[in-house]
């Protein structure tokens, strides 16, 4: 069920801004973007897993958000019943911390027990990337031929060499923005050049990231997938800058335990994905989403490295 036909939220998205000052301060994206998508799919996994609590008297209900303030204290959405006849059963009313003032009161006293953070997945052990299991299987053409517009520029550029021109697409609508990037797409898929260039960088960026996972085992960040129920795992791809990481490949385990990459996305995206299952902590993800960022050392060629 979606967060509208379960409640009316008045004045939406306004209320986020209230839960992003209560919250752990973090970058939730120009007009709290990253903050709307959690919360609007928080709110669909945990009404289908049944963790939306009544209160005593059945007049208020809440979910737990995932979200803890300054004090890892948990932060709860509250909703009492909607008095309107021909609108949704419930009415927001905002957002508390049981044991503080306003509504925070209100869940003190009027629930028995609070429901705890939901837990996406098989929990932390599958939150990991089993280095002993290699490199995993990568159909880096058909990725990148699919999400042409998430690949960094730079590469594109270099990978199209002037044969084509690149979409400029700033200030279109998206509609439109998207046909632009169809008729370029279908350019490159008939010049195997291009897409051999941009194939042979993300294997690269992959050796590297499979390097990384063995020095550090917190490499991979888990991402929900709510189409498939699953959780994934998303690895860095330094695609343009040898300590850079400009791109995310997302893993997903088959049915017969190997690994295979399903998506590249860039790190907007990946930080969006991966913030419903936990706050990201890893550097990669976190520093590569500020705006600002200081230049880093140009990749070298493979050439440059064997010698």
């Amino acid at each position: 069920m979606k967060l509208f036909d379960f409640a009316f939220v008045p004045n939406y998205p306004q209320p986020l801004e209230r839960l992003a000052d209560m919250a752990r301060r973090e970058p939730w994206g120009r007009n709290h973007r990253v903050l709307k998508s959690y919360f609007n799919h928080m709110f669909e996994q945990v009404h289908a897993e049944g963790r939306i609590v009544e209160s005593k008297d059945g007049a208020y209900c809440t979910f737990n958000t995932g979200l803890t303030n300054s004090n890892f204290e948990s932060i709860f959405a509250v909703f009492a019943r909607n008095e309107r006849e021909d609108a949704q059963d419930w009415f927001f009313r905002g957002f508390g911390i049981p044991g503080l003032k306003g509504l925070g009161e209100l869940l003190s006293d009027e629930f028995d027990s609070l429901p705890h953070r939901l837990q996406f997945g098989g929990g932390p052990q599958t939150y990991f990337y089993p280095v002993e299991a290699g490199e995993p299987s990568c159909d880096w053409e058909a990725m990148c031929l699919e999400n042409l517009r998430r690949i960094p520029s730079g590469l594109l550029m270099d990978a199209v060499g002037g044969r084509l021109e690149l979409p400029q697409t700033e200030g279109m609508e998206r509609d439109q923005m998207l046909e632009v990037w169809e008729q370029f797409r279908s350019e490159v898929a008939e010049l195997p050049s291009i897409l051999g260039k941009l194939t042979e960088a993300c294997e690269w960026a992959m050796e590297q990231t499979l390097d990384r996972c063995i020095v550090d085992y917190k490499t991979a960040v888990p991402q929900w997938n709510a189409r498939l129920n699953e959780v994934q795992l998303l690895l860095p791809l330094a695609l343009t800058n040898l300590r850079e990481v400009d791109a995310a490949v997302a893993l997903r385990q088959n049915d017969a335990g190997q690994w295979e990459g399903v998506n590249l996305l860039t790190l907007d995206m990946a930080y969006n994905n991966a913030r419903l299952i936990a706050r990201p902590e890893a550097s990669w993800l976190v520093d590569g989403t500020r705006i600002g960022r200081k230049p880093s050392p140009t990749r070298p060629s493979r050439a440059h490295l064997t010698t």
